[in-house]
């Protein structure tokens, strides 16, 4: 006999799901596993397969068969693995890419399990459907309710009785049918080390691999950044879809990613929020607090100490910025940022067409003093779903100019690229960085790796597109009726133009199919163009510039 455990989520008292033998109609009931407590992983014994077998959904009042996976699972002679209803593979074959950069001087981090870039875990969460909705219903008041969270991977089941859940994000929240989520553990709990994790709804990028990406080259660059991988997601009884699997950058991630895990009692760092652009404010710490997004009432940073609470370090650094003139050198500056955390980052920003991070909008990015190294700060990008062709607040064709780069270096104005632009030596690192990220993206081997990614979800992605969505946020029912962009201002919570949000809109309303957003060049959209399409034009164009150094 084996044991076999798969993952189904039922609706109805009289629906439980059994295995097929060698092709049999004789279904071997499994029940719920006693590990889980969410009730969606069933399991049980059943006769070894010598041809192969495959999993039903059966009528337990009459035993007859309702439905049953399309294929059927080659024979092994041991227990299985945790498989998915109707997934034809549990792990899938997939290389891992190669360092470009060795990692910065200030990484020591600890290796979790989290992310698992072979596999797709399940996570359910469950709870009083009364307090999902209401979280659902009241986008703008920021409800965090308390469900039960199971994780269930290939191999193993971790339950846990609390967590508390709230929608994540702007751009989701209000642009989507399909929220993100922000999920947080009791304090004595944890997830592979983590205390909190991000569910990334993904629904804006019709690839679905934009994200996974963008934070895979950095990892490849060497940079300290979040890592994200993929989960499919259950709320209750209800599929929810394929996500993005993140960590969040909190006091937990800079102790494993920074320290090894060791406890630091003296973290501080700071985010660009909303208009961050690292000007000299003054020595007022209120200028630094200020509230600029209104509607968010976020500040134009935000601090997480451990300690303190000042922004005394985020003063002096600006003020640095300020005072640095031409004839600074690369050490002077090393002194109060890792240099190589900043180019690397802005580089790739370039080549890969981030239009959401510090060059083209001026936030999205951790500042964090590192202790060891005399608090010299480290530059830590965040977010990635506006990159690789995907844009809101330009047009992708604007974007496109970012790729002659003295263009780009005359026209940021943003005082950390600029002062740094005039020092002979880092603008020099700036455009050999850009160069040789832009080679490594446009290499067959990279091509393979975005193949091989796409191929791995493309399963689960069809599925995601079939799910009925009833969550409605601030997503406009019908395009043809925005006629003023004043109207939208209170849901988008920014200023753009009329075309931009039309069409943004009414890419997310009528998607490219999942082939067509990455194989494909698109050229009806102003705020998409296809993933492959942005990393030829942007690798072309950045080679031919080199040529011309």
């Amino acid at each position: 006999m084996s044991y076999y455990c798969v993952i189904r989520s039922l609706t109805g008292y009289n629906r439980s799901i059994a295995v097929l033998i060698d092709q049999g109609f004789r279904p071997y009931l499994l029940s719920l596993d006693k590990a889980d407590q969410s009730r969606i992983l069933y399991s049980g014994k059943a006769p070894v397969a010598l041809k192969g077998y495959s999993y039903a959904v059966v009528d337990t009042d009459t035993g007859s068969i309702i439905e049953r996976e399309p294929f059927t699972r080659n024979p092994i002679n041991m227990d299985t693995l945790n498989e998915f209803y109707s997934r034809t593979w549990n792990t899938f074959s997939i290389s891992r890419l190669p360092s470009l950069f060795s990692k910065l001087q200030s990484i020591n981090q600890i290796d979790s399990d989290l992310h698992q870039y072979d596999q797709i875990p399940t996570l359910h969460l469950f709870g009083e459907e009364t307090d999902v909705n209401k979280m659902h219903n009241n986008i703008s008041s920021d409800i965090e309710i308390s469900l039960g969270l199971t994780y269930i991977g290939v191999k193993d089941v971790k339950n846990f009785g609390h967590v508390k859940v709230k929608i994540s994000g702007r751009g989701t929240r209000y642009s989507t049918t399909k929220p993100s989520y922000k999920i947080k553990l009791a304090k004595t709990d944890n997830l592979y080390g983590n205390r909190a994790i991000k569910l990334r709804s993904l629904q804006t990028d019709p690839s679905f691999v934009r994200e996974k990406l963008y934070y895979d080259l950095l990892e490849s660059v060497g940079l300290a950044s979040i890592q994200s991988s993929y989960a499919r997601v259950f709320i209750n009884n209800k599929s929810y879809g394929l996500f993005g699997l993140q960590d969040i950058p909190n006091e937990t991630w800079i102790d494993n990613k920074f320290h090894h895990g060791s406890h630091q009692n003296n973290i501080v760092f700071y985010g660009g929020t909303c208009n961050a652009t690292l000007d000299y404010l003054g020595e007022n710490e209120s200028a630094y607090q200020e509230i600029k997004c209104k509607p968010f009432y976020d500040p134009v940073y935000k601090i997480k100490s451990k300690g303190s609470r000042s922004f005394v370090k985020l003063i002096d650094f600006t003020r640095f910025i300020d005072q640095m003139s031409a004839n600074s050198t690369a050490a002077s500056w090393n002194k109060y940022i890792d240099i190589e955390s900043f180019i690397r980052s802005v580089s790739l920003e370039v080549v890969l067409g981030n239009a959401d991070g510090y060059l083209l909008s001026a936030h999205n990015f951790l500042l964090y003093s590192n202790p060891k190294q005399h608090g010299q700060f480290i530059f830590i990008p965040q977010d990635a779903d506006m990159s690789l062709g995907r844009t809101f607040t330009i047009s992708a064709v604007d974007l496109l100019k970012w790729f002659d780069l003295k263009y780009l270096i005359e026209r940021i104005s943003f005082p950390l690229f600029r002062k740094i632009m005039v020092v002979s030596e880092l603008r020099e690192l700036f455009l050999q960085t850009t160069i040789k990220i832009a080679r490594a993206v446009s290499s067959a081997s990279f091509m393979n790796y975005v193949d091989s990614i796409a191929e791995m979800i493309s399963q689960d992605v069809n599925w995601d597109l079939t799910i009925p969505r009833n969550y409605t946020g601030g997503y406009p029912t019908d395009i043809r009726h925005m006629n003023d962009a004043g109207l939208f201002q209170e849901s988008l919570k920014v200023a753009l133009p009329l075309d931009l949000i039309k069409d943004y809109y009414a890419s997310i309303i009528h998607p490219v199919s999942f082939k067509t957003a990455i194989d494909e060049p698109i050229y009806n959209h102003l705020t998409l163009i296809g993933v492959k399409q942005w990393i030829k034009e942007s690798s072309n164009s950045i080679m031919s510039f080199s040529k011309t150094l």
